[in-house]
């Protein structure tokens, strides 16, 4: 088996990303969680000392880019967090693809919730509380969208990181 902590790495990040359809939010622990998950990871795959500080480098990069775009009301706390955390597993040669596939399935998750939004939502699924949030709600849960767009670049992680 490969690395098991890449496995629960996408486990938390999916958990994550039903956090936030549910609730609009993402809690700290998953992001804390993921990130955490990349040091036994970096082990078991034998990472040097410089090519962990490197990655972290990269989690570190989206974190201060992504606390200006959060004061800028772009984009949430808990999302810029939950990048971050899949940006120290992509490093810095899967940034650009990990941001790419998140922008692209942020994309079609946007789409998905204006044509959701647009129309009424049936009388039954009205008492599903998180359903009829989702559909009352403006914001986006973008966390889906990073979810859904590391898990694209998944293989990526396996054959060059963990």
């Amino acid at each position: 088996m490969d690395n098991i902590f890449v496995y629960i790495f996408v486990l938390v990040l999916l958990y994550g990303s039903v956090r936030d359809v549910v609730t609009f939010e993402i809690p700290n622990y998953i992001s804390v969680a993921s990130g955490l998950l990349f040091f036994p990871a970096a082990f078991l795959a034998h990472f040097s000392l410089i090519e962990v500080l490197y990655n972290l480098g990269a989690g570190a990069s989206v974190l201060l880019i992504g606390v200006g775009l959060f004061f800028c009301n772009v984009i949430g706390a808990g999302d810029v967090k939950m990048l971050s955390s899949a940006a120290v597993w992509a490093g810095f040669p899967g940034l650009p693809m990990l941001l790419l596939s998140v922008s692209l399935v942020g994309g079609v998750l946007v789409l998905i919730l204006i044509v959701f939004r647009r129309f009424e939502l049936a009388s039954r699924w009205r008492h599903v509380d998180w359903l009829f949030n989702l559909h009352s709600e403006k914001g986006v849960p973008y966390g889906v969208a990073i979810s859904f767009g590391t898990i694209l670049i998944f293989p990526q992680l396996l054959a060059s990181n963990a």
